[in-house]
């Protein structure tokens, strides 16, 4: 008794504040209106201040991860050596290049394809750009990455004169060919006894100077390689090409056909939400005010990208979800709040307008609340998020969601009020002039459109999708074998749910991220299957050492010899200058001088890929910092190899050296691997944290609380297991939107609480019924309309909104099906029970009367129940009014 007394205090709490709200928006409907019109253009102002972020690595990776401050410190060591002396496994980045892939039917390793190679490579290097500053045109070979003064380009070997010979003698070894690795070169290719007799693709890359100082050059030397390949004709080959910027560049290139869906997706919205609610009745039909609701939507969208661009958080590719989501959330608040007024007319049909928005407020005002603060909490839990990408969009939409909250409450209420006014004057929807009741002797057209009267009950104002889900979907819970066969759907569910969330895996290769009809899809499709890398991995000591004496180097010497123990190392392609030092005649170890001495002078003279391995101090001439390489075993997919990363760094930690690190590019993009299930897991057990303290705080009741949780938990387990048969992986994408999955489940279940709570039955049965009843078509029409919100996006060739249709399409099945069949099943078993179904009866009682011919013939008992001076719980006081209550 203590726990219902409870939710009876806050219960009644809320409801005063939320009908002192709507009184005072009844009171005051057009400057609600006004007010929320001048607010929302005012924010929407600062959309001319809207920036985009395109970078991938500062979207897609970690902020501030260990790999980014180790390349801040290597680039600082060891600088940039690509105008003088570069070697592609020496990059700190992933650099500046362009590539381009030839593809024969047959055997390309022919003069006929090499010669048209040939050509369009001359063509590449050749080409001019105009330069608008000193009028000096500039190629290539002004920007191009250099060694001993050559541009290097990857696969240049094959189209020189030496190679013709290979060809003619049958000799062309693999996969090294005078000292050149020639696997990233050939693709789809025969080999017999080291020999290269076939391959069918030949792969250029085109390095550029990454330590340029203008690097406007550079990209406008990558965006005129792309308009020369796509001019450039090939007879025997078929050429696709990329440079290191088209990932970044084709990203975000969707956003014109972002703009369609979403077009498409509010035009639907409209007709659904219009057709949902029409009763086609010319004074209850509420079609206008339902416009209103969609139009909130787009207040709150445009409202929200310009408030938040004002602050100068820049727009990621993700914000284009947002959207899509407002719809769906924005359409569900104003189906509970539709329910609420549609539900006064079952309490009273003669309320005024003003008293009626009072009672829809304090009936669906918990409700739209619980709605936005399980939502909020979702995505400001997300806003905390080290991915820039994940953060920016939970700031946009967590911020579009309140403004969708605060316009719901001020411009649409508003609108309802005015709805109201209306209807208590028997106004015409359209025309807005005073109709009358009909004559029998007028037409069917003329009284359907020209004449009507004010609603007396619920049925007269809803529309056909919120009369009937209800009275279906109750029968599961009153049908005991329905109830039976429902929990064992639920079990079975739950089980299968398991089993794919121990399967369910991590990663992301961001080339997904490309839609489909790119050219850089295709480049990918063929790069990816043709090709393998290997990952260099450097090993850099930060600080001086002894390299002269033997302690040193057999340190070295271990450190190297552990990490190529790695399986996934390939021991034999390392890089140590230290061991090639020892091997070779020039090596002197009598002393610190003679050993740098000698290393400097001979040595390295000699062994140019071992120069930029070594720092020497400017003062002593010693070396002051070096580095050597290792290198993963070839992969078509570098994700396979993120766990080598931690295990290098276990190695560099156990180490007797002095301040090693060790580093590739590849750990950038690795890093998301460390982070996400750790942030994941944090933030979906905050947002449930924060949902079960405010379901606690609005539904004040244990065994309500426990049931919601419990769904919400079999929601989310459903969510993942099923994420793992759609093939959807854990990914900083797919992260926030689990995340946010636990808002929309939580609407739902709390809707359905509330419902039961409201219902104040001493037969569970009963109050189930009464829950379904009160919230099945709010929960069915919102999820419907959720789902209109996304569907459009399976025409969407962008992977972010693909998984995103995916995930909410989960949710919203899920939800739905634990909302109106688990939770309410279950509630009719377990749930809380009151003594006292008074308040419940007098309303049915008083909804019966009002149907009845009594009431509609004895002005007197209308008078006497609208007064409250007749109670209904001593009928024999008033016989005749007890007669009504039994027809």
């Amino acid at each position: 008794m203590g726990c219902l007394q409870c939710y009876n205090k806050v219960e009644k709490i809320t409801g005063r504040l939320f009908g002192l709200y709507g009184t005072f928006v009844a009171q005051n409907p057009w400057s609600m209106i006004i007010i929320a019109i001048v607010a929302n253009v005012f924010m929407g102002i600062g959309m001319s201040r809207m920036e985009i972020e395109k970078d991938i690595e500062v979207l897609y990776t970690p902020e501030n991860n260990k790999a980014m401050k180790d390349r801040t410190k290597i680039n600082t060591l060891f600088g940039d050596k690509s105008a003088i002396n570069f070697f592609p496994h020496s990059q700190t980045g992933s650099g500046n290049y362009a590539d381009i892939i030839f593809e024969a039917n047959g055997n390309i390793i022919t003069e006929n394809c090499l010669s048209e190679i040939r050509r369009v490579r001359d063509k590449i290097v050749s080409f001019t750009i105009p330069d608008t500053t000193n009028d000096v045109p500039w190629k290539y070979s002004d920007i191009c990455a250099k060694r001993n003064s050559e541009c290097v380009i990857t696969g240049n070997v094959v189209l020189g004169s030496s190679f013709k010979k290979h060809i003619y003698f049958g000799n062309i070894s693999y996969p090294y060919l005078e000292n050149n690795f020639m696997g990233d070169v050939f693709g789809n290719v025969k080999v017999a006894n080291g020999v290269l007799k076939y391959a069918s693709i030949i792969k250029l890359r085109f390095y550029l100077n990454k330590a340029l100082s203008n690097k406007e050059k550079v990209t406008k030397w990558m965006e005129a390689f792309l308009k020369q390949n796509k001019a450039i004709s090939t007879n025997i080959t078929k050429t696709l090409f990329a440079h290191s910027d088209s990932l970044n560049n084709e990203i975000s290139s969707n956003l014109d056909d972002d703009i369609v869906l979403f077009i498409l997706t509010f035009s639907f919205i409209i007709v659904y939400a219009s057709l949902a609610t029409a009763n086609w009745k010319c004074v209850s039909d509420k079609q206008n005010l339902v416009k209103s609701g969609v139009l909130v939507t787009i207040m709150s969208i445009v409202g929200s990208i310009g408030l938040v661009s004002s602050f100068h958080v820049k727009v990621v590719d993700m914000v284009g979800v947002m959207p899509f989501l407002i719809l769906g959330i924005g359409i569900d608040d104003m189906f509970v709040l539709l329910s609420g007024l549609a539900g006064t007319y079952d309490d009273n049909p003669e309320m005024k307008p003003e008293e009626r928005i009072k009672q829809v407020m304090k009936s669906s005002g918990v409700g739209i609340t619980i709605t936005t603060l399980t939502d909020l909490i979702a995505f400001f839990v997300g806003a905390s998020s080290s991915f820039l990408s994940v953060k920016n969009f939970c700031i946009y939409t967590g911020t579009s969601v309140l403004l969708c909250y605060l316009n719901y409450l001020t411009f649409f209420m508003g609108c309802m009020t005015l709805h109201e006014q209306r209807i208590a004057g028997n106004k015409h929807c359209c025309t807005y002039k005073k109709v009358n009741n009909g004559r029998y002797n007028e037409s069917a057209i003329k009284t359907c459109m020209c004449n009507g009267s004010k609603p007396t009950k619920r049925e007269d104002i809803e529309g056909p999708v919120e009369k009937y889900p209800h009275k279906l979907i109750s029968k599961f819970v009153t049908i005991k074998p329905l109830k039976v066969v429902i929990i064992i759907i639920f079990i079975s569910f739950v089980s299968i749910s398991i089993w794919g969330s121990v399967q369910f895996d991590q990663g992301l290769d961001l080339k997904l991220l490309v839609p489909k009809k790119s050219y850089l899809y295709k480049f990918n499709e063929l790069d990816k299957t043709h090709f393998s890398y290997n990952i260099p991995i450097s090993f850099v000591i930060e600080t001086k050492a002894n390299y002269s004496q033997v302690a040193t180097w057999k340190v070295f010497e271990k450190l190297q010899k552990d990490a190529e123990m790695d399986t996934a190392i390939d021991s034999t392609k390392s890089l140590n200058w230290l061991n090639d030092f020892r091997m070779s005649p020039f090596y002197d170890n009598t002393s610190e001088v003679n050993f740098t001495a000698s290393l400097r002078s001979k040595f390295l003279p000699r062994m140019p890929h071992f120069q930029n391995d070594i720092v020497f101090d400017k003062v002593s001439g010693l070396i002051k910092s070096s580095r050597f390489f290792v290198f993963t075993w070839q992969t078509k997919d570098s994700n396979e190899y993120h766990e080598v990363m931690s295990r290098m760094r276990d190695i560099v930690q156990n180490t007797s050296l002095h301040a090693v690190t060790t580093y590739s590019p590849a750990f950038i993009f690795f890093e998301q691997y460390q982070v996400i299930l750790p942030e994941t897991l944090k933030n979906l057990g905050m947002t449930v944290l924060a949902s079960f303290v405010v379901t606690s705080v609005l539904l004040p009741h244990p065994a309500l609380i426990f049931l919601i949780l419990l769904t919400l938990v079999m929601i989310l387990v459903g969510l993942i297991g099923f994420m793992y048969f759609w093939e959807l992986t854990l990914n900083f994408i797919t992260m926030i939107h689990i995340i946010m999955s636990v808002g929309f489940s939580v609407d739902y279940c709390a809707h359905i609480g509330h419902g039961f709570m409201d219902s104040r039955s001493s037969d569970r049965h009963l109050g189930a019924q009464r829950a379904i009843k009160k919230t099945g078509a709010q929960i069915f029409n919102g999820a419907l309309s959720s789902f209109i919100g996304i569907i459009f996006l399976v025409f969407s060739e962008s992977f972010i909104f693909q998984s995103f249709f995916k995930i909410m399409f989960l949710t919203i099945i899920f939800g739905v099906a634990h909302s109106l069949f688990f939770l309410p099943n279950v509630l009719s078993i377990i749930g809380p029970k009151f003594e006292d179904d008074t308040y419940r009866t007098q309303n049915e009682k008083y909804s019966t009367i009002c149907k009845s011919k009594v009431y509609s013939e004895d002005k007197n008992i209308k008078t006497l129940f609208m007064t409250n001076k007749v109670e209904l719980l001593q009928p024999l006081i008033i016989p005749r009014l007890y007669e009504a209550t039994h027809i």
